[in-house]
């Protein structure tokens, strides 16, 4: 759990100062798609790869950003559920941590965003149940505070294998190409991305800044990546195994006014809170 969290901490630092209209001055999807080749070349491309999945996940928020969506993953026996939505200006992230094979989380953290200011706490399951708060916290925001770059954080952190700002720091190190599957009315595309010399990259990171987490890359990569031919992305595995995988969904008929009025009230620390059945995520 610590490293998940040092995980998201340096993704966060990495992104903080990018401009939220970052995508902007990437190439459009199509442009990218077209120039990714059909096949492993096992020449690096990583800088292409990082532009890839800037701008699917960018366009995945804007198919969800009126409904919210949820981001649903799974890499071994730890599955965790990202809701995100936007409400009276805040943009939301919740994260909903499950023990293997559960169906009720046992830890809710809910975070949400607007301008330079970020508000944070967590809900703590009971043996009964209910949920025990943690420190309610306001502080500056881990990234820049601009709901797009909010928005698509946890798409990036999902899709990059939990290390997508070591594929900005070290391009030179990945490999992407495509596959398209056209037996379906609406043809899919199938992003590949793996590493060149895992050694290597292993090394260079000991020695960066990235040197708490070393190599957190899966084991089971190449990653395999659905998208629809808006880029939206639709789901991910690992080629080798199973042992991560996810999908991204409209978030529906959720209680999203629940998490709201919550952290309006600001409550104090070690209040016990019943959260309703219609806030979790299916």
């Amino acid at each position: 759990m610590k490293k998940l969290m040092w995980v998201s901490c340096v993704f966060a630092m990495i992104l903080c100062g990018c401009s939220a209209h970052q995508t902007d001055q990437i190439e459009p999807y199509s442009v990218l798609l077209g120039s990714t080749p059909d096949h492993n070349q096992e020449e690096p491309n990583g800088k292409l790869l990082y532009d890839l999945l800037r701008q699917a996940s960018a366009s995945t928020v804007n198919t969800y950003q009126e409904t919210g969506f949820v981001v649903d993953r799974y890499s071994g026996a730890n599955h965790l559920k990202t809701l995100v939505f936007e409400q009276d200006g805040w943009t939301y992230c919740i994260d909903e941590r499950f023990n293997y094979l559960d169906s009720i989380p046992t830890v809710i953290t809910i975070k949400r965003f607007k301008d330079n200011e970020q508000e944070l706490i967590s809900l703590n399951m009971n043996e009964d149940g209910s949920y025990q708060t943690a420190e309610f916290v306001t502080r500056k925001p881990e990234v820049n505070g601009d709901k797009m770059v909010v928005m698509e954080q946890p798409i990036l952190e999902a899709v990059g294998d939990d290390g997508f700002a070591m594929i900005e720091k070290f391009p030179d190190y990945f490999i992407v190409w495509k596959e398209t599957d056209e037996q379906i009315e609406d043809p899919l595309t199938i992003i590949l991305w793996t590493i060149t010399d895992r050694q290597e990259l292993k090394e260079r990171l000991s020695s960066s800044e990235f040197k708490k987490t070393g190599m957190i890359f899966s084991q089971g990569l190449p990653l395999r990546i659905e998208c629809n031919s808006e880029g939206t992305i639709i789901r991910w595995s690992t080629v080798s195994g199973d042992d991560k995988k996810g999908e991204i969904y409209p978030s529906g008929n959720l209680d999203k006014g629940f998490y709201a009025d919550l952290m309006d009230q600001h409550p104090s620390e070690n209040e016990i809170i019943s959260v309703p059945e219609n806030a979790f995520l299916d």
